[in-house]
């Protein structure tokens, strides 16, 4: 995933915002056996946090609501469509 999702304004961690962008990614777009995904994110101060599929496929977080809002639309409607695509 080499694309960067531009910049929001939000109060939570960028280990919330990192997983919600891979969930929402592998919910919207099939992932081949072969591929392997990450997400990054930043903060302003030069914090940030990676986050793997094999670290999403563990479970046992939700996506709070105000991550939700600071994704794009399209990532918004993959997470609302219950799969995480990670498996």
């Amino acid at each position: 995933m080499s694309k960067s999702y531009g910049r929001a304004t939000t109060t939570s961690t960028p280990g919330d915002i990192a997983r919600a962008v891979l969930a929402g990614y592998l919910a919207a777009t099939p992932a081949r056996t072969t591929e392997t995904f990450r997400a990054i994110a930043r903060t302003d101060t030069g914090d940030e946090c990676t986050v793997t599929a094999d670290q999403l496929a563990a479970g046992g977080w939700e996506t709070d609501p105000a991550v939700r809002q600071a994704l794009p639309l399209y990532l918004r409607d993959a997470l609302a469509s219950g799969s995480t695509g990670v498996g």
